[in-house]
């Protein structure tokens, strides 16, 4: 496994630890990351994708705040909704801007 993939696979895990409501993955064969609802609230919302951990962050925040705002699910304090956004820094995590390796290549295809 190279040094990317296994940023990448590591980033996945910590975006589960910081995103309980959702099911997160990296795809080793897109390259992009990737959520799927397990809380009955979220469940309009059939999956999410981005290029980087931290814009898939943003868009399950997005999707959570905007359907606590209409009153579909709870926000709890006490999660880790709390924490600071992925790939700021903080205990055990790199401070990469956006979350992504420093070699990442452009282009559809990694």
């Amino acid at each position: 496994m190279d040094e990317r993939l296994a940023y990448n696979m590591a980033a996945g895990r910590e975006l589960a630890r910081r995103l309980p409501c959702w099911v997160v993955w990296y795809g080793e064969h897109t390259g992009r990351f990737w959520a799927v609802p397990k809380a009955a609230g979220l469940s309009a919302v059939p999956h999410l994708e981005a290029v980087t951990p931290g814009e898939l962050e943003r868009a399950a925040r997005h999707v959570e705040r905007a359907l606590a705002e209409e009153g579909q699910i709870p926000l709890h304090e006490s999660d880790a909704r709390q924490a600071p956004p992925f790939g700021t820094g903080g205990p055990g995590r790199s401070p990469r801007t956006g979350g992504a390796p420093p070699n990442r290549k452009a282009g559809p295809f990694r």
